[in-house]
């Protein structure tokens, strides 16, 4: 990372890399024999994805710090859930093109009935290839549906809406992964809208005592109930970040600058999951999109040190 005092030692082991860790990075500079030009690519990349492993794993200190609203003595920590993961003036909320969240003021019921009903869309075998174009467009707004994961699974009244979304998300990623061309130029602000609604959020609240850290090795790691949802929507994105139907030039206009900062807040979350997949995404991102390297670098080391 450029002006970081780890900058030496970072470069240095991405220098001891093998040639078959260079041919990673062999799309970017396709000429083999210029192997000083593929070494200094292969260090930069090298030292993105060592700063997001330190930053994967760094522990929460200054969230014990917050105080957490309480209620009669008690933490409410389903009221101060349901605020943080549905407020739309959080600090995660979704790049604003396309909006990714309902105007201020509306509830999670009333953005919820904009969308088509999710058990009215058919599958992808039960209507004609000429008609899976636009049903593909349906599945994406249907899967904005947002949904209350505070809840306990026993008590949920939305249990089967939450399994029809996720039988949703599969045959969308199965269609794309048959049909590359769904990511055309045409669909692209559709694809981007619906992953912003779902990736881009206030993260649930787990309140503990201030005097109490987590310790990876003796506590049970944190896993966000949303997840079975959230990966296969990040699938979604991956598919669409390494695809080849996708123009960088032209997806630039939606995966800016302000996209990164928000795609970089999310290594915030406690779900270890969630941060394994965001760093294989950033890394796609970083290799594809050459415009933005150096604000990815410049921003992993302001939140590298901040």
């Amino acid at each position: 990372v450029h002006g970081g005092p780890s900058r030496t030692s970072l470069l240095c082991h991405a220098r001891r890399a093998s040639q078959s860790e260079i041919c990673m990075v062999s799309h970017l500079h396709p000429q083999p024999q210029n192997t000083k030009r593929c070494l200094h690519q292969f260090s930069c990349i090298q030292s993105i994805m060592k700063v997001l492993m330190k930053l994967s794993g760094k522990k929460k200190d200054k969230d014990s710090t917050q105080p957490s609203p309480k209620k009669d003595g008690k933490i409410d920590s389903k009221k101060e859930f349901t605020k943080s993961h549905y407020n739309i003036n959080t600090r995660h909320t979704s790049h604003e093109q396309p909006s990714a969240r309902p105007v201020e003021g509306h509830s999670l019921e009333e953005w919820n009935r904009t969308l088509p009903p999710l058990e009215d869309i058919p599958n992808f075998r039960d209507v004609s290839a000429s008609e899976r174009p636009e049903l593909f467009l349906r599945k994406l707004k249907a899967c904005e549906r947002m949904f209350d994961w505070t809840i306990a699974e026993v008590d949920d009244p939305q249990l089967g809406q939450k399994e029809l979304k996720r039988r949703q998300l599969v045959e969308i990623l199965d269609f794309i992964n048959e049909n590359q061309k769904a990511l055309n130029e045409a669909n692209m602000p559709n694809v981007m809208e619906f992953v912003s609604v779902n990736i881009f959020r206030g993260f649930p609240a787990f309140p503990s005592p201030g005097h109490v850290e987590f310790d990876p090795e003796e506590d049970e790691p944190i896993q966000y109930p949303e997840w079975p949802h959230l990966q296969l929507v990040m699938e979604v994105f991956l598919r669409f970040v390494v695809s080849n139907e996708v123009d960088p030039k032209v997806a630039r206009k939606y995966i800016d600058q302000p996209f990164i900062t928000k795609l970089l807040g999310l290594f915030e979350s406690e779900d270890e999951r969630e941060r394994e997949t965001l760093k294989m995404i950033l890394h796609r991102i970083y290799g594809k999109f050459m415009q933005h390297r150096a604000f990815i670098r410049k921003s992993i080391n302001n939140t590298f040190y901040h």
